[in-house]
């Protein structure tokens, strides 16, 4: 089986204390992972590994697979918590309860990193989706879109059987 980079993470120290990894924004939901120790590993949206998880030995490399979800955003409001549109009949590939990062949106302050989904609704007459998403914009004014979308994103969790480290890589499978 062959890889191509589609983006590599910060490593994640680990050792007998769990320890979690910075939001990844999902691009082809295939995480390879290769810890230096032997390591239990979890993903989602807030894992907490523990020695039932997936145990990968040191030195091993194994891919985990995420559910990838990305659309192109038509509209942003700002308030108390953020509410996300996409464009008339476009497909929404959320649910309630992932977590989502914006991004190439502006100005910048609306660009969010790992945020929970807390309700989905479409509009029966236009076919438009919202999604609120907790976190507070409030104070965030001219929001423009053109070019920004909603990806969703995960963490990676590890516990090791010592200190070590724990490679995180997002691949694409190419054979």
């Amino acid at each position: 089986m062959s890889f191509k980079v589609v983006q590599t993470v910060n490593n994640l120290s680990v050792s007998t204390g769990v320890s979690t990894s910075v939001p990844i924004e999902l691009n082809s939901g295939y995480l390879k992972l290769t810890p230096t120790v032997g390591c239990s590993v979890a993903t989602g949206n807030s894992p907490t590994a523990s020695s039932n998880d997936f145990y990968i030995p040191a030195n091993e490399s194994e891919v985990l697979k995420e559910r990838v979800a990305r659309q192109k955003i038509s509209g942003i409001t700002t308030g108390a918590t953020t509410i996300v549109s996409f464009s008339q009949n476009s497909s929404n590939p959320f649910l309630v309860g992932d977590y989502v990062t914006i991004s190439n949106a502006s100005p910048s302050g609306i660009n969010t990193s790992h945020n929970l989904i807390s309700a989905i609704s479409e509009d029966p007459l236009t076919g438009i989706v919202s999604l609120t998403i907790n976190y507070n914009s409030s104070s965030v004014t001219g929001v423009t879109v053109n070019n920004a979308y909603l990806a969703r994103s995960v963490k990676v969790s590890g516990l090791g059987v010592s200190s070590g480290l724990l490679h995180i890589t997002e691949v694409q499978i190419t054979s």
